[in-house]
Parts: C-alpha cells; sequence; structure tokens
C-alpha cells in the first residue's frame, strides 16, 4: 500500500496516533497520520484525508483481488497446457497494474486538491520522496565483463 510505504519514508509520527479508527493496523505507522502533519492540515482536511484513504484502500484491495484471481487463473494453465492463453493473461495482468497505478496516482492528486496554498510545497516534497515498491537490481554501467 502507497500510503505505508509513505509512513515509512518519512517515519512515525511523534504525536497520537489520530482519529480512532483512522489506522487499522495496531501500533504500527500511521500513514493518515504521517500525512496530515507532513502537510500541516487541520481537523476538516483530516477529516476529508480519512475519506480518501478509505476509498483508495477499498479501491486497491479490489485491484489486487482481481490481480490475485487472474495469477490463479493463469497458473492453472500449466495443469490444462493451454499455453497460448497465458499471454492474455499476462495482459490482463498488465491492464490490472496499469489501473493499479492510476488509483494511487489519483489519490494522492485528490491528496494534493485538498492543499492550501501554503501547503503544496510541503507536499510536493512529499511527492519528490515516493518511492513504490523495489526500484530492482542496480544495473552495472559500462561494457560488459
Amino acid at each position: 500500500n502507497i500510503l505505508t510505504i509513505t509512513a515509512l519514508i518519512l517515519g512515525r509520527p511523534s504525536g497520537p496516533m489520530g482519529p480512532k479508527g483512522f489506522d487499522k493496523r495496531k501500533g504500527g505507522p500511521n500513514p493518515g497520520r504521517v500525512l496530515a502533519e507532513k502537510l500541516a492540515f487541520d481537523r476538516e482536511q483530516e477529516e476529508a484525508l480519512h475519506e480518501l484513504i478509505k476509498e483508495h484502500s477499498s479501491n486497491i484491495t479490489q485491484k489486487e483481488r482481481e490481480m490475485n484471481e487472474t495469477r490463479t487463473r493463469m497458473f492453472a494453465l500449466l495443469t490444462t497446457g493451454d499455453y497460448e492463453s497465458r499471454s492474455l493473461m499476462i495482459e490482463e495482468l498488465a491492464t490490472i497494474q496499469k489501473d493499479i497505478e492510476e488509483v494511487h496516482y489519483q489519490h494522492f492528486l485528490a491528496v494534493k486538491k485538498l492543499c492550501r496554498e501554503d501547503q503544496l510545497p510541503a507536499f510536493y516534497e512529499l511527492a519528490r520522496q515516493l518511492k513504490i515498491g523495489n526500484p530492482g537490481p542496480q544495473r552495472h554501467k559500462g561494457p560488459p565483463r
């Protein structure tokens, strides 16, 4: 989840964990609270952020479910010998992953819209720090060894 990654990048908030129910992971970092603190949100903005987080979480959960169902169907092809359908499943997985990235992007665009003008520099700094997933192995620069 992008908010968990954000919390890990920015660190644990120093204050209380936030409004009741704002974070379902007991004892873990509260991504919504971290965002609200880093962006200096007021109570109204925090409440709107809470709604955005619920919507984002629901959308991502649905896409992850679709991804898992498609993977299950794809690997079931190993038992049937229908290797040609594998390409279609891989295309479907790629489309779902594209959808997930769009959900993340739209979520942060909506968070940006919550910001007042004076909060935008903090938002831009946050956006520069966002990293999703593992960047992968470092590639060797230069000619082959």
